[in-house]
């Protein structure tokens, strides 16, 4: 009985952080492909990113859209948003 009542709560448990985890943020450099479904909130500079240089925007930031969302105008909409 234990061992399911466990099992009940790890699947919970990890419910509930893979939900809070869909908006999350990420930071990719901007020679990499947008995930589909994924908007761009923001541009950015990392020197870990090709074409880096100071002033230069190299980083998309990027995540799963909301119900409200303000995105960037060069990011692609999701279908039904």
């Amino acid at each position: 009985m234990r061992l399911s009542i466990l099992s009940v709560f790890l699947l919970v448990f990890s419910i509930m952080f893979t939900a809070s985890s869909v908006y999350a943020e990420t930071t990719v450099c901007t020679s990499s492909p947008i995930p589909k479904g994924f908007v761009i909130i923001r541009y950015g500079s990392r020197m870990s990113c090709p074409n880096w240089s100071p002033g230069r925007k190299n980083t998309k930031t990027i995540k799963l859209p909301g119900k409200v969302e303000t995105v960037c105008t060069s990011s692609p909409i999701p279908k039904g948003f």
